[in-house]
């Protein structure tokens, strides 16, 4: 993992979205294919209270990974406009 996906990891344990949200962008634009990145800006983006962006990103993850990611339940979540429950991932 690159060091902006470390640091967006830390600042989304901080609760700062907004800062995470901008690095976890940036580390997918240093790793496009990286599923897991693409997903943790989706969440970010979710946990921030962005749905439509977060739909967005959770399609790309899925997408991007060779079988069902065990995340696809939160995209679930979104289609469905279940609140988020601030778990955290």
């Amino acid at each position: 993992m690159s060091f902006r996906f470390n640091l967006a990891h830390a600042l989304s344990s901080a609760d700062k979205w907004d800062r995470a949200v901008a690095e976890y962008r940036e580390a997918v634009r240093l790793f496009p294919a990286d599923y897991a990145t693409q997903y943790n800006l989706a969440l970010a983006l979710y946990k921030k209270g962005d749905a439509a962006a977060a739909v967005s990103e959770f399609e790309r993850a899925i997408a991007l990974a060779q079988t069902r990611p065990p995340f696809i339940s939160r995209l679930d979540d979104l289609r469905e406009a279940r609140p988020c429950s601030r778990r955290r991932a």
